[in-house]
């Protein structure tokens, strides 16, 4: 309890030059990985969209869910090592866990990803909403949308940036059915919804 009063009162306080630098690490790792994670997701959209046109009649729609996990440090205070007291017996603590950034991602196609508006994981558009507020000399780098989220949806601190050391990504399909069902009358009726099928979805090659 009381490494994490701890925690609380030091959040928000200054960054040291150290502490500054594993923040400004981190968005450039993420800039990095985004676009990795962003050629996935094409390519599982580009899976699902053929599944979804070639008549399976299970399959009308799906959704693809994105889920990225940030672990603590093996040297950190509230790393597995360090804490094997505290989770004992308790199978759903994950001490080391530091935060989760979770989005829901459509199709997503590479022509929808080459569009100058295009905007999400893997953009290059600058995420940082004070960016304007600063001298042209003295703009920082650009923000992905995953470092966005981690500091200003997710409330993570800058300044315990430095302590993630492993990050996970899991990305989850959901495959989609829908039928439509009427039960009045002699017999019931049911009726599967037409495959959603995206006119605009075009394929790379």
């Amino acid at each position: 309890m009381s490494a994490f009063i701890a925690y609380q009162e030091e959040r928000w306080s200054d960054l040291t030059p150290e502490e500054e630098q594993a923040a400004i690490n981190l968005n450039r790792w993420l800039i990095e990985w985004e676009k990795q994670l962003l050629a996935r997701l094409i390519q599982i959209s580009e899976s699902m969209e053929r599944q979804v046109r070639s008549g399976d009649s299970w399959l009308t729609d799906y959704e693809i869910n994105v889920t990225v996990s940030f672990y603590a440090r093996e040297d950190d205070p509230f790393s597995y090592e360090n804490t094997q007291e505290f989770w004992k017996g308790n199978i759903e603590c994950d001490s080391q866990l530091l935060c989760e950034v979770s989005t829901i991602r459509g199709p997503i196609s590479a022509a929808d990803v080459a569009k100058e508006d295009y905007w999400g994981i893997g953009d290059s558009v600058e995420h940082n909403d004070f960016w304007s507020y600063y001298d042209e000399h003295e703009k920082p780098e650009r923000h992905c949308d995953t470092f966005h989220e981690l500091y200003d949806h997710v409330h993570f601190s800058k300044k315990h940036m430095g302590r993630i050391g492993y990050v996970t990504t899991d990305i989850e399909v959901q495959h989609q059915n829908g039928i439509s069902v009427e039960l009045f009358g002699e017999r019931p009726i049911a009726v599967i919804d037409e495959p959603r099928v995206r006119e605009y979805f075009v394929f790379s090659d």
